[in-house]
């Protein structure tokens, strides 16, 4: 006798699913591209960039230092190289910063964006939990509030989130409203909220214009650890073959015609200039970022992404 599936599989989450990702987690770090063990040492703070440090002051460049630690807006002003600093921390956060827009709630393959955003989020969270760090969350973009968690370490808050992200899942997605938040309001609590050296995830589709949370961003890189992740759907990428598709926002019904070779090259041309556009938005404000399909496995999509050398290399 087999198990029945759920009819919202997909298109909902639960608390009991977010909690069963755990073990995931674990095989996420033990995805090396030579099958070897403990990637990064089991530090999951690598995934970000891979210091692991708090903020602590500014000074000239010397010669040995690290890249990576430049700090190109003092530079530009002065016209000098100039490096950051980095103290050990004595207590680390994540926060998770998560898209639940009506965007987010569409897909043609095997989960909306919004549940993929969410499993990608719980495994994040588990690996915080293993590590001992405390995990924070704001969900944005369903016509509320900005729904916020503060920070907390240990089962018990992974817990919390969880339902946190079962209940907006639920709960039917409202009209924008001047009360509604969006990715500049979360971002712009966000940095009174995260303390210097904290890790930030971010979980969107970036169907949006990010002019108003730009100015966020610049000052979140400065001086936290930034990792977006872009989830999309295959439709989104590539039109389906050649035909005629009744397509409809639930209101009204168009026909979509993909016989037109122009409008097919077209489409792809606009998700490929949108993503290019977004790396190098993420390059410029010293984020990592990538690409989650819904069609993907969960964890060979965020191996893919975070590790893209494995993907060079065969089994």
């Amino acid at each position: 006798m087999t198990a029945s599936v759920p009819k919202d599989k997909g298109v909902h989450v639960s608390t009991a699913e977010l909690v069963a990702l755990r073990s995931e987690a674990a095989r996420l770090l033990a995805m090396t591209p030579g099958r070897a063990a403990n990637l990064f040492s089991g530090d999951y703070r690598a995934l970000f960039r891979g210091r692991g440090l708090e903020f602590d002051e500014v000074r000239g460049y010397q010669s040995g230092d690290d890249y990576r630690t430049l700090d190109w807006r003092v530079t530009a002003r002065t016209g000098k190289l100039h490096t950051k600093l980095f103290k050990e921390e004595r207590e680390h956060s994540l926060f998770i910063v998560i898209d639940a827009g009506a965007p987010m709630h569409f897909g043609t393959r095997v989960q909306y964006k919004w549940v993929a955003a969410a499993r990608a989020a719980a495994i994040f969270i588990w690996l915080a939990a293993e590590r001992g760090d405390r995990v924070g969350a704001l969900v944005f973009g369903d016509g509320r509030n900005c729904h916020m968690r503060q920070p907390a370490s240990g089962q018990m808050g992974a817990l919390r989130l969880f339902k946190l992200l079962e209940g907006v899942s639920r709960e039917p997605h409202r009209a924008e409203s001047e009360t509604g938040c969006g990715l500049a309001d979360a971002l712009s609590r966000l940095r009174h909220l995260a303390r210097s050296g904290s890790s930030v995830l971010l979980l969107s589709d970036f169907s949006y214009p990010l002019e108003q949370a730009d100015p966020h961003l610049v000052h979140l890189a400065e001086h936290n650890d930034l990792l977006a992740i872009r989830l999309y759907d295959p439709l989104e990428q590539e039109l389906p073959p050649v035909g005629r598709y009744n397509i409809s926002d639930g209101s009204q019904l168009l026909t979509l015609d993909t016989a037109d070779a122009q409008l097919m090259t077209a489409y792809q041309e606009q998700f490929r200039a949108r993503n290019e556009a977004l790396m190098g938005l993420s390059r410029s404000r010293g984020m990592r970022f990538f690409t989650l399909g819904t069609q993907q496995g969960l964890l060979e999509g965020l191996r893919d992404g975070l590790f893209p050398s494995a993907r060079r290399v065969k089994a």
